[in-house]
Formats: structure tokens, C-alpha cells, sequence
């Protein structure tokens, strides 16, 4: 509804356009039944077809055939020569003589000699044994296909046997040879493989299976069935034996096969042509046979009399947009090439409803071929290639032009509209289409305020309309985005297309739309808005005296009505202007405005989509600065490739999957130190034994561990266990402190050195040792006036502890009266309590605190083919990013994936990362000459064990 309470029907989409007819095989249908028949096709000439990728409807396209070109021979039969692609690009063809293989590498233009291989010394003598002479086999080659485990697999004869030659293309080598002659009686005509590792064989007048093995297979088993007398009593069913089907598939009569083909869902298909009596090829018609998946009987599926040449399966194109907003990906294609050889013909598979396929739907597609040798055509990865030229061709992948052939003209009626108001004055029409020069869109409409007397009316009741005219609006719909308006150009007559009614009144409304082209353009309609009622200026504001004269007064309603549309293009505008401050409606060249109010540039590397997502979740990306979860984001938006809304739903747990951005902070990987559980109490008074075999307690105390010191040490303490190294046996005092506490003691130490420093400074030569109670020498209370950050962390935590030195002098045997006072001990403590504070402290606390406000983030490494520039920046970038999101009072540092398992820090489940690791087939660049390293590289293409065998790696 407009700002004046207009309202409009849309026509939008695949549903909505099939939801209008027109006459198809002599009959009114809906174009969406006809669409869905025809699995999205032309199906035919007279009916407007659906373009889901562009999402429009056009004219039907008309298949075009290109003239043979004077001079050339047609083609003939044994002109082809098989050729097969590996998953690596690496085509395999048979020469010219059918005495060898060739091999054109990916990328390569020229063909080299694969088999046999020229640089092989078959009968070269092995040292210290016999040789078996190799037999020589003059083989005359027909077919070649590749199974799933990566053999390629060529098939021929010498004459009076047959056979099949199995080359392992991860392994290498000599292939193996296998004489099939007992089940092929006859020259082997064509070979292709199936899904499961097995082959089909093509001889003249039949097919055969292969398995794995490269033995031959029986069909399906035939199951029993009830015999026709049964007795009288019922007391058994009598059933027919199960039947193996014979291991071989005969041609239909009269047929000769050509060539194999295999569908994407494994059926088999064969080009075969008409033979005579004495098997001769007479004329020059064509059929097409499939053998379904579980069939044991081939069927024809389609008829060409012009001949085919050669056929080939293409992979189904798959458009990622179109699959999602519009149908699901076309079927699967098959091309074949004419006797002229100057072109190919494009076929969609149709299958019925079982998924068995049904008929070939002509593809209308201008694919021509130049100077085609007439060897083939082969699907090489995701492309069709075939030879160019009569030696040493090139194979040149076949491209569709873009010039297109359409029928003149196609009719549409729309629905019947209801505006559910009686003598409704419909007001405008608004399409968006492209309309090119040379063609055009007709309208008429028809109206009725009774339903069944419209639907009654057949072809007659029609008002043409004036022409549409290309309005520079770009569109009436307030706060449609870029994505969704056809960009206004004149020249190619594209944008917002508008008429406004002429005497179209009525509760019922019908269109009939006339798209009328010259053959090489057609309209394209995307969507179409019905305006209605009209908002008359006339009756609103003007006098009634305006509209005494009905014709006068209908000039001037439509002379108005103009004003009208201009008028509330820009008041809808106007009462919509909360779009231009929505991110998701707002123009793109809004959003760097809409940016500026967080006081944030946009990266300009950031496409439309990551701007508005950014912008519309900035309030919580910016709520969460500071901490782990809006650091990660920071570094998200600038690193990763997908972000969606879900990603700034903060606050649930952190994704630590492969891969993905980690921050690790120091306190969590700091060493814990010594664990114990509470304080011991003896049940018993009096003198108690201890073993030295166990580990030691705060409760053994200093004797405990000096006694575990080992035999011949060179320091022997006594009494006393310093918590600081002597003058001799340090590593002996380090070894026992770390096995004893877990950790090595340095607060005393550094304690002690500055005590002692302070002393002889005031000229004291012989200085005092740290003072154990109270103490009222005036040095030490100097001294303490020197703030130390660890002895008021000591004091501090005793003070929580304790609350008074009643209590601590209770518990550490001491007489402190301040806790100000007491300094970081140097030696043991006396009592267990005291021990079991002071290791608490410098083991865990101070660890804690001296690891805390520090963090790593681990920035994923996903190749090592990165180049060193790109990843120095991403490496600065990374640390700029951090540096303005982390809290002021933070240390970090940026390190990748391959420096984050440092000994001594790494945490399972934090910064370590379990999986193929180092030998990751992503971390591990390809060999390249000059640079590689032997062990650090691989050829061969993708790592990993083919069906057991292993590939050649260095």
C-alpha cells in the first residue's frame, strides 16, 4: 500500500509467473505444469520459457544449426578414437594408428606418447638371473575408460584374441594384461566404466559386464515365480528355479553399437545406427539405448535422422544461486555431435517419476566446433574438450556462444485479479523488465465485476493498452535495495517500466501480455505490479463542476493521474525514510554514513554484505569490546571469508574447532606448582616415623628434606633448608626444590640479595640475615620504606588469611605485631601451616598473578604456499587489530598455528590442535624443482591410499 492507501497485485518469481497460461499442443495450460513436464525447458517455440538463474521469463529459445561447411568429408564411424580423462585434467586418447595411447597433461597443449613407453627396456637382463623373453602383441586398440580405483583400463584385439590391458595410474608401471577371448568372441567395440570399479563392454550386436576383477559378470538374477498348476489341497506353492540372466545384453534388432556412454546415475547408454542384412551401417539415422541401473534389457529413448557422430555426458551445470532461490540444479546433459562435425547439440536427460530415464529434451545452445578432427569428445574435469586439427591436435574446450535464437512471439494470460471492490478503476501497470531495442510488450486487459462472465469470454474482450514507457525512478517500492531494482539503462531499454490504465474498470481484471522479439532479443519480465484503485485528484480535491463532462473529466482523471504517480513515488519516500537508516535497506552509499555514527571507517576491502552485517550488529560487536569474545570477532571481520548475524550472538560457549581464531591467556598455561590437600593433623601425641620412599609433605618439613638429598651431594645443609641456591651444590639444591615443590624458589632469594645489598650500602660488612619475628633495628624498618611489588603480595595474603597476627604467630610459631612487617621468607618455615602458605603463594598465586593481563593469539596457518609478504601483513594487521580492541592493561602476542605448541606452555584443548598435524595435505606444498625439499614435498597429486595403493611420494 502506497502513501495515498493504493494497493498492488505482485508478480514475482517462478510460482507466480507459472501461474499464468497459454496455449501449448493445442490447449490452454498453466506455464508452471508445462515447466514442470518439461523439467524447466523450452518445450517448443510457443510458450514463454523460465530462466531460473536470472530468475525472468523470456520468449522460447529455438535451437540453431549451423551449415556444414563447404569442402569438409562427413564423418564416419571409424573416424572416432576413444579418449578418457583421469580426475587431474590428464586426457588419454588412442592414436591415429589404434596402436598406442597418447597423453595430454593438464595444462599441456601437446599430445606425448603414455603406452608404449619408448623409454621402457622390457627385456633389459636383471643381475644374477634368467629372463623370461616378454611376448611382443601387436594390439589394435578400441576403447579406454577409467574405474574408480584409478586403473586405466584399454581394451582391444590381435586379430584372433581379445584384450584388456589394466594400467595403475597411482602405482605406475608395466600394465597388466588380461586375454578375455573365452566370453568375447567378437572385436570389442567401445568400453566405459561404471560406479562400482567394474567395466561394460560394446561389441557389435551386444553388451557385457566386467567386475573389479576383469572377469566377466552375469546379469541380474531373475527371481522365482508361482508355476502355473498348483495343488488342489494348497499344501505347497510350486515356484519357477531362479534364473541367472545371460552375461550378456543383446542390441535391439537391426542395430549396430557405437559407442558407450555412463549417466551420473549409472545406466548405460549406447549410440548404435541401423545395419542391413550382411551388418553394413545404411543410412544415416541414429538411436539412442539405455540399459537402466538394474535392467537387463536395452531400450531406445531417442531417435535422431539427421545421425550423431559420437556422444558425450557433461557434468549437470549447477548455478549455487539459482539451486537456492529459485529450482534445484538441472539435469544431467548429454551433447552429441552431427555428421557435419561443425557443431554440438545439447540434450537434457528427462526421467520419469521412478528416476528411470524417460526422453532427451532439446537444449537450445549455439556450440560450434572448428577444423574438428572427428576423434571425439571427452569431458575433462568440468569441461568439454575435443580435438581440433588432423595431426598433433589440439583438444580446446567447447564454449557456448552467447548469441541466442528465440521465437518471434509468445502469448500469456495472467490470473484473474479481484480487487473486491464493484467498478474498480485499476489505476497502472509497473514491470520490471528489460525490453531491447527491436522488441516489445504488448498489454491488454479485460474486466468484469462478475468472475464466471470474464472466465466465459474465450479470446475476445481484449483493450490494448497504450505503450509502456522506461520510467527513471528506478522503481515505486520505498527502500528496495540495489540487488532487487534492474539498473535503469535506455540503451538497453532496461529499469522500472510503467502505463497507466485507460478505461479499465471492474472488480475482475485479466492481462494479456504479448512479448514480441526479432529473434536474436527477447523481453525479459522479472516482476509486474498491478496498482489499484486509482487515487483521482479530480474527486478529492477539485469541484464537482470537473467532472460534468464524462470525457473531459476521464482526460483530466488520467492527465492527473500522471502527477499522481510521480507525487507518491516521492511522498512514500518521504513516510519511509526510517529505510535509509536501516542497514539492510539503506543504500550502499549510506553505509559509510550510517559507519560514522560509531565513529568507525570501513575497511574498503569489505564487500556489501560485510559492511551491513557490521553495521547492524555494531551496538553488540562494541558492547563486547575488551574482552576474548569481541577480540575474536575483531579479528573475525577482518580474517575470516563467512560471516553471518549468529556469529555476534556473544556469550555462548568459544568454538575452539580447527582452524578458527584462538586466544589463549597466560594464566591459563602458567605451571601450577605444588598440590596438596589440607593440613595434617596427627591422631596420635608424641614422636611419629616417616619413610623416605614417598613423595614429600609440607608435613616432613626441612629435616624431610634435607634427608632426601642424593648420596655424595656437595652441599649437606644443616637444619635449615634455604629457599635460595647455596655458594656450592646449586644443581643439586634446584633438582631437589623442583622434585619437592614443583617449581623452583626465587622470591627469597631476590628478598635476601636486596636485604643484604641495602646493608652493606650503609656500610655494614657483615650483613644480618632476614629477620624471623619482630624485629626493632632501625635498618630493617629503612629498608621496608623501599616498596616491593612481591613482599606486599606476601603481606597482603597473610593479612586475608589471618586477619591478626595472633593468629599468624599461632600458626608460623612467629611473634610479628604488624603484618607490614614480615618479610618473603628465604628459608623453609618452621611449621606445616607456614610451609603449606608459602608454597601456596610462590607456586600458584604468584604465578597466577604475574601470567595474568597477559594473551596469545594464535592466528590459523591453512597453507604454506601463503606468500611471506601477504603473511607479514596478515601477521600486522592482526597485531593492529589487537593493539585498539584489547583492554588497555593487557601484553600480548601475535603467533601462528605452527608456533603455538611451545614446550611448557601448550594446554590440551586450548592451544594445541590434535590431527593430521605438520603432515596435513594442506600444510604440505608441491614439489616444485629447484625449491623442494626431499621429505617436505609430495608429487603425485593429492596425498592419501587409493584402494591400497600408495602414492608416489618424496
Amino acid at each position: 500500500m502506497n502513501i495515498n492507501g493504493s494497493r498492488y497485485f505482485h508478480i514475482l518469481g517462478e510460482a507466480d509467473w507459472g501461474a499464468c497460461t497459454a496455449i501449448f499442443n493445442h490447449r490452454r495450460r498453466k506455464l508452471g505444469d508445462v515447466w514442470e513436464q518439461n523439467k524447466g525447458s523450452s518445450a517448443g517455440e510457443d510458450i514463454a520459457v523460465w530462466d531460473a538463474g536470472a530468475g525472468s521469463l523470456t520468449i522460447a529459445r529455438k535451437p540453431e544449426s549451423l551449415a556444414p561447411t563447404p569442402g569438409e568429408p562427413r564423418l564416419r564411424p571409424q573416424d572416432r578414437r576413444d579418449g578418457v580423462s583421469d580426475a587431474f585434467g590428464n586426457l588419454y586418447v588412442i592414436g591415429d594408428d589404434r596402436k598406442a595411447i597418447e597423453i595430454s597433461g593438464a595444462g599441456q597443449s601437446e599430445a606425448h606418447v603414455f603406452w608404449p613407453d619408448p623409454r621402457t627396456r622390457q627385456n633389459a637382463p636383471k643381475m644374477f638371473s634368467d629372463v623370461a623373453p616378454v611376448e611382443s602383441i601387436a594390439l589394435r586398440l578400441s576403447g579406454l575408460a577409467i574405474t574408480s580405483a584409478s586403473y586405466l583400463i584399454a581394451a582391444g584385439s590381435d586379430g584372433e584374441r581379445r584384450w584388456l590391458l589394466r594400467f595403475d595410474l597411482v602405482g605406475g608401471g608395466e600394465p597388466e594384461m588380461f586375454d578375455i577371448s573365452v566370453a568375447v568372441d567378437t572385436d570389442i567395440v567401445d568400453v566405459v566404466a561404471d560406479h562400482c570399479g567394474g567395466i561394460w563392454l560394446l561389441q557389435a550386436g551386444r553388451l557385457i559386464r566386467f567386475g573389479t576383477d576383469l572377469q566377466a559378470e552375469a546379469g541380474a538374477t531373475v527371481p522365482p515365480i508361482a508355476a502355473s498348476f498348483q495343488p488342489l489341497d494348497g499344501s505347497e506353492v510350486r515356484v519357477s528355479a531362479p534364473v541367472n540372466a545371460q552375461p550378456t545384453i543383446p542390441l535391439l534388432a537391426g542395430l549396430r553399437g557405437l559407442q558407450l556412454g555412463l549417466s551420473e546415475k549409472g545406466e548405460v547408454l549406447v549410440l548404435a545406427r541401423s545395419v542391413d542384412s550382411s551388418g553394413e551401417i545404411v543410412g544415416e539415422a541414429a538411436e539412442l539405448l539405455v540399459l537402466d541401473a538394474d535392467g537387463t534389457i536395452l531400450r531406445s529413448v531417442h531417435t535422431n535422422p539427421k545421425g550423431i557422430h559420437a556422444i558425450a555426458l557433461g557434468a549437470p551445470p549447477v548455478d549455487p544461486c539459482a539451486a537456492s532461490l529459485f529450482v534445484g540444479p538441472r539435469p544431467q546433459q548429454l551433447f552429441t555431435i552431427p555428421l557435419h562435425g561443425n557443431q554440438v547439440f545439447a540434450f537434457n536427460i528427462i526421467r520419469s517419476e521412478g528416476g528411470s530415464i524417460q526422453e532427451l529434451d532439446d537444449e537450445p545452445a549455439i556450440m560450434p566446433m572448428r577444423r574438428f578432427g572427428g576423434r571425439g569428445l571427452v569431458l575433462r574435469r568440468n569441461s568439454l574438450v575435443y580435438d581440433s586439427g588432423a595431426k598433433n591436435p589440439l583438444w580446446v574446450p567447447l564454449l557456448t556462444q552467447l548469441r541466442r535464437s528465440y521465437a518471434e512471439q509468445n502469448e500469456i494470460h495472467t490470473a484473474i485479479f479481484d480487487a473486491h471492490e464493484p467498478q474498480c478503476q485499476w489505476d497502472r501497470i509497473r514491470l520490471d523488465a528489460v525490453i531491447p531495442p527491436g522488441t516489445s510488450i504488448i498489454v491488454e486487459t479485460r474486466t468484469h465485476d462478475d468472475q464466471p462472465t470474464l472466465e466465459q469470454m474465450g479470446d475476445g474482450g481484449w483493450i490494448r493498452q497504450p505503450g509502456l514507457y522506461l520510467n527513471s525512478d528506478g522503481g515505486e517500492i520505498p527502500g528496495k535495495r540495489e540487488i532487487a531494482m534492474l539498473p535503469t539503462d535506455k540503451k538497453a531499454g532496461s529499469g522500472c517500466w510503467d502505463m497507466l490504465f485507460q478505461d479499465v474498470a471492474g472488480r475482475f481484471l485479466q492481462l494479456r501480455l504479448t512479448l514480441a522479439g526479432d529473434g536474436r532479443n527477447s523481453p525479459v519480465l522479472r516482476a509486474m505490479r498491478l496498482w489499484y484503485p486509482r487515487f483521482s485528484y479530480p474527486q478529492r480535491f477539485l469541484p464537482a463542476v470537473y467532472r460534468e463532462d464524462p470525457v473531459s473529466a476521464s482526460f483530466l482523471d488520467r492527465y492527473l493521474a500522471s502527477m499522481e504517480g510521480m507525487n507518491s513515488v516521492i511522498e512514500a519516500r518521504v513516510a519511509s525514510a526510517q529505510t535509509l537508516f536501516d542497514p539492510r535497506t539503506a543504500p550502499a552509499g549510506m553505509l559509510e554514513w550510517l559507519a560514522s555514527w560509531f565513529d568507525v571507517m570501513l575497511d574498503p576491502s569489505w564487500n556489501e554484505e560485510r559492511r551491513r552485517l557490521f553495521i547492524a550488529n555494531a551496538m553488540s560487536f562494541f558492547g563486547w569490546r575488551g574482552t576474548i569474545a569481541g577480540v575474536k570477532m575483531a579479528l573475525r571481520l577482518a580474517f575470516d571469508a563467512k560471516l553471518t548475524a549468529d556469529d555476534f550472538r556473544f556469550g555462548g560457549a568459544d568454538c575452539n574447532c580447527p582452524g578458527s581464531i584462538r586466544i589463549v591467556e597466560a594464566f591459563s598455561t602458567a605451571h601450577r606448582g605444588f598440590r596438596f590437600g589440607r593440613a595434617s593433623v596427627a591422631a596420635t601425641s608424641g614422636p611419629q616415623s616417616r619413610t623416605l620412599a614417598g613423595s614429600w609433605t609440607p608435613a616432613d618439613g626441612a629435616a624431610g628434606l634435607i634427608a632426601r638429598l642424593p648420596e655424595g651431594s656437595a652441599w649437606s645443609p644443616i637444619g635449615r633448608f634455604p629457599l635460595f641456591p647455596p655458594e656450592q651444590g646449586a644443581d643439586d639444591w634446584a633438582g631437589l626444590a623442583r622434585s619437592a615443590f614443583g617449581f623452583v624458589p626465587t622470591l627469597g632469594a631476590a628478598e635476601r640479595a636486596a636485604w643484604f645489598a641495602y646493608q652493606q650500602a650503609k656500610g655494614d660488612n657483615s650483613p644480618s640475615e632476614l629477620p624471623q619475628s619482630n624485629a626493632s633495628a632501625e635498618s630493617w624498618a629503612e629498608y621496608l620504606k623501599l616498596r616491593n611489588r612481591n613482599r606486599d603480595r606476601w603481606q597482603s595474603f597473610l593479612r586475608q588469611r589471618y586477619r591478626s597476627t595472633k593468629a599468624l604467630s599461632a600458626a608460623h610459631a612467629t611473634s610479628w605485631d604488624k603484618f607490614a612487617q614480615i618479610p618473603l621468607p628465604a628459608y623453609l618455615p618452621k611449621t606445616e601451616a607456614a610451609i603449606q602458605d608459602w608454597l601456596l603463594f610462590e607456586g600458584q598465586l604468584y604465578p597466577r598473578e604475574n601470567a595474568a593481563h597477559r594473551f596469545s593469539v594464535l592466528i590459523p596457518l591453512t597453507s604454506v604456499n601463503a606468500n611471506a609478504d601477504e603473511l607479514a601483513a596478515k601477521m600486522a594487521l592482526a597485531q593492529r587489530i589487537v593493539e585498539i580492541e584489547k583492554p588497555a592493561h593487557t601484553v600480548f602476542d601475535v603467533r601462528l598455528f605452527w608456533a603455538m605448541n611451545r614446550l611448557g606452555e601448550a594446554r590440551l584443548g586450548q592451544d594445541t590442535l590434535i590431527g593430521a598435524g605438520s603432515r596435513a595435505p594442506e600444510l604440505i606444498p608441491p614439489a616444485i624443482i629447484g625449491q623442494a625439499y626431499l621429505g617436505s614435498n609430495f608429487v603425485g597429486g593429492p596425498q592419501g591410499r587409493v584402494a591400497g595403493r600408495e602414492r608416489l611420494v618424496c
